[in-house]
């Protein structure tokens, strides 16, 4: 098991080709096309806690080789409760592969 805090971040970017939901998740839709976009800024929403799992293996490939693998899986939304604008939830999921040579 696993808890951290974010001490800053930031959610942002641009939605082109696609479309937007004014004031709330079933308000007017906005579409961008032909090259129009706008931005978005979700940074305020996103919380502060986390925790989750996370799982390790190192396998010994030969003498001195090893192969090492960590899985890293949060259990709750990036996003605040009372965020609705993304309807479905996001989750950090790390994989870290690597090896190392033992002398």
């Amino acid at each position: 098991m696993y808890s951290s805090f974010k001490l800053e971040g930031e959610f942002t970017g641009q939605v082109s080709d696609g479309y937007l939901r004014e004031g709330t998740p079933v308000g007017e839709k906005l579409v961008f096309e032909n090259g129009n976009s706008a931005s978005y800024n979700f940074s305020s929403a996103l919380r502060h806690f986390q925790w989750g799992a996370q799982v390790g293996a190192t396998w010994r490939a030969f003498n001195h080789f090893t192969v090492n693998a960590d899985l890293t899986w949060a259990f709750n939304n990036i996003f605040e409760s009372d965020f609705k604008t993304i309807s479905f939830g996001l989750y950090p999921i790390y994989l870290n592969l690597g090896f190392g040579y033992r002398f």
